[in-house]
């Protein structure tokens, strides 16, 4: 059987966010168990496949987890500006974020989406890099955010009136936020500094 090279950085990428999770004390609710329980499942799939994060429950109980796959959106640069150009599946989609990605592909550049709502956020919003390695990460850190999301709401419920539980609302965001200016962020932008230097 033959391993998808993807697997590996992937598997890296969730156990680092997921520690830098419990490390930034964004996990609040047992984060030892938190770790010891988290699952990372791989699969694989066309650009279009979607990466999904939250909890599930198993027999020892909720688990934090997060379904990735070796998607083209976020390993092959020219698969998915191929899924981006016009006539491509992006497309059927028909949402403004879908077409600002696909301009940004016409120039050439592999854009990393994000919703609409937080597509200009500049800690969480989308970005563009020829590095798989990018794209992944910062995936991961969208959806880790996703599980400990889940996993607080699971155990705060009714503890903690006035958070915003919703998918992409401000617990979420804020917990991305964290997550990506931890981990994503400050390393991405002086490698892009220095790339701009050497122009």
């Amino acid at each position: 059987m033959i391993i998808d090279k993807w697997h590996a950085p992937i598997r890296e990428a969730f156990e680092r966010t997921m520690f830098a999770a419990t490390e930034l004390q964004l996990v609040t609710t047992s984060p030892r168990i938190f770790i010891e329980r988290a699952e990372l499942r791989i699969s694989q799939g066309g650009p279009d496949k979607r990466w999904l994060g939250g909890t599930t429950n198993t027999q020892n109980g909720v688990s934090p987890v997060v379904y990735a796959s070796t998607c083209a959106r976020y390993t092959d640069k020219a698969a998915y500006l191929e899924f981006l150009a016009p006539g491509g599946n992006a497309h059927t989609y028909r949402k403004q974020v879908w077409a600002e990605a696909a301009q940004i592909a016409a120039t050439g550049a592999w854009p990393h989406v994000e919703y609409y709502r937080i597509c200009r956020d500049p800690d969480i919003g989308m970005f563009t890099s020829d590095d798989p390695l990018d794209h992944i990460n910062a995936a991961m850190c969208h959806e880790v955010a996703h599980a400990v999301q889940h996993w607080e709401k699971h155990y705060q419920w009714g503890k903690s009136h006035g958070t915003d539980w919703s998918p992409h609302g401000t617990f979420w965001r804020e917990t991305y936020r964290a997550l990506r200016n931890e981990l994503f962020n400050p390393w991405r932008n002086v490698e892009q500094l220095a790339a701009n230097e050497e122009k």
